[in-house]
Formats: C-alpha cells, structure tokens, sequence
C-alpha cells in the first residue's frame, strides 16, 4: 500500500486544479497558505521572516475566498492531512473561528475527496434546496467537515 504524505495529496490536488482551472477560472483564485517553517540555519532565517510577515502557526494549507454557489458560505479553508494525521490546538482554533465567521472549513486526506468538495463548492448543483453539506459526497474517513456550533 502506497503512504501518501500530506504534501503529496496537496501536490496531487494542486495539480489536477491546474487543469480544471482552464475550465473553471474561479479556480485561479485557489491559493495555498504558507503556514509551515523550513528546517536548516537558512530555513529558520525564512521563517523568522515569515512570521514576521504574519506567518500564523496552524492557519489552514488553502483558501478559495470566494462564497459558495448557494451562498452558504463567505469562503472555503481546507487542510490537508495525511491518512493517520491530526489536527494541531492551533489547527483546531483557526478552524473552528473560522466557521464562526461564515466560512466551510474541511480535513482532507485524499486529493479526490478535495476535488469533489471543492467542485460542489463553487458550482450550482440545481438542487437549491439541499444545504452545501448535504450534497457533498460522504466520504468516509477522507474528509471531516468543520461545523461552527452557533
């Protein structure tokens, strides 16, 4: 059985958005969130500069900032992970405010399951009635919506 890192399933998703954004120019507005360091002497000097930017440990990997078709939603946050990877305090915190201020966040472990949701997201399915989550594509263990409690 072939282990896919968490960058490799968001190498693999950014790569197949590559090709549907040609379809679907929405999609150039996809963008990922640098929110890790780099190892190496050379690399904490990038970070210090980074954080100095505002680099913000835990933030989600992508954003697509844009509402959703049905209007639900004033954005989309995903983060990526591995099939046994967890989500960090901090991962937990930004997504949980960040679905308190109008915005789908997801964990995703497998780059079809991001490119179902993400398709979904930004189409009108036809079916106005049916909330967002409801048409999304159970997934099993590849995909956890983030649901704000209010």
């Amino acid at each position: 059985m072939f282990f896919m890192s968490e960058h490799d399933v968001q190498a693999e998703f950014f790569r197949r958005i590559r090709i549907l954004e040609q379809e679907e120019p929405i999609l150039l507005l996809l963008h990922a969130i640098p929110n890790q360091g780099l190892g190496g002497k050379s690399g904490m000097r990038h970070t210090s500069k980074l954080i100095a930017e505002g680099l913000r440990k835990g933030f989600p990997d992508i954003c697509l900032p844009v509402p959703s078709a049905d209007k639900t939603f004033c954005a989309l946050y995903i983060e990526f992970k591995a099939d046994k990877g967890r989500l960090s305090p901090e991962q937990f915190m930004y997504l949980n405010m960040l679905t308190e201020h109008g915005a789908m966040c997801a964990v995703i472990r497998d780059a079809d399951i991001g490119i179902e949701l993400v398709m979904e997201y930004i189409k009108d399915t036809g079916e106005p009635d049916l909330p967002l989550f409801d048409r999304i594509p159970p997934s099993g263990k590849k995909m956890e919506l983030i649901v704000c409690n209010n």
